[in-house]
């Protein structure tokens, strides 16, 4: 992979502004282009990222002036790479999602885009993955857990009764949501999803690097308040429960195949919050 990022820097005639960074997925490295702007290069093997970048390609060049203001914008792609946008100063969505005065207000400026990012179809992507696929690990499990059983019996419901089909950011964590130029809120690093459009409201509830202000029952209760009271977002309050049921297990089961037992713990622990709180 370091030799990939280099073959990039010299056929996009890039000048490396840092040492490249390795993420779970991919390479990162910050560059200058030929015109002495500021990029973020990105190359990486992994099939979900790559479908990403497909994605980004297709959002940033949308004619619908609301989708292309919603992502990072593309400047050269490739199937391994892309040269993104950068941000500077890198401020996410995320500190003020940890604070109580301003998670509402964080909650709801990421509802927005990823409504935004749904209003394309998944016709004009390169083989989104279904959300069949993804559940996969959920759906066809085996456990000793009544919390993933009764999550996987709702998800293969909710998966017969699919209300939409639209493209999916995928990953549309607090994280993901970054301020660019001009203040302006953008998404990055899509995973290349598709079904129905209630997957991407689901971090905004069941993002792990929330803590515990994700059992703040006031603030539960608010963010579903307001998202199922939003006439552009089409969510009805008991599937919107049923979904973040089904996200927060689904979470739990990749911890769990990946070794990382106390985040496993943390998402169970919500699943028995919400059945307590009497919200599901």
């Amino acid at each position: 992979m370091p030799l990939e990022i280099e073959k990039y820097v010299k056929l996009w005639r890039l000048t490396a502004l840092s040492e490249p960074m390795m993420t779970a997925t991919s390479i990162l490295q910050k560059v200058w282009d030929e015109s002495g702007d500021i990029r973020m290069l990105k190359v990486t093997a992994d099939a979900d990222e790559m479908r990403g970048i497909d994605q980004l390609k297709v959002w940033s060049a949308f004619q619908n002036p609301a989708v292309v203001h919603a992502v990072a914008h593309v400047f050269k792609e490739d199937y391994h790479a892309v040269l993104l946008e950068y941000a500077q100063g890198s401020r996410s969505l995320l500190p003020a999602a940890l604070h109580k005065v301003t998670h509402l207000q964080s909650s709801k400026k990421l509802a927005h885009i990823v409504y935004q990012l749904h209003q394309t179809v998944p016709e004009v992507f390169c083989g989104l993955r279904t959300l069949e696929n993804v559940l996969d690990g959920l759906l066809l499990g085996v456990f000793d857990s009544q919390l993933l059983q009764k999550a996987q019996n709702i998800a293969k419901e909710l998966l017969i009764s699919s209300t939409s089909n639209v493209p999916l950011h995928g990953d549309a964590y607090h994280n993901n949501m970054h301020y660019f130029s001009g203040n302006q809120l953008r998404a990055i690093d899509p995973k290349g999803f598709q079904g129905e459009h209630y997957f991407d409201y689901l971090p905004i509830f069941i993002n792990p690097d929330l803590g515990d202000i994700r059992m703040d029952k006031s603030l539960f209760e608010e963010k579903l308040q307001w998202l199922c009271h939003h006439r552009s977002f089409l969510l009805e309050r008991m599937r919107l429960m049923q979904w973040i049921f089904v996200g927060a297990a689904l979470s739990a089961v990749w911890f769990l195949e990946d070794q990382f037992l106390y985040e496993a713990d943390q998402q169970l622990r919500l699943l028995q919050w919400i059945l307590d709180e009497g919200f599901l």
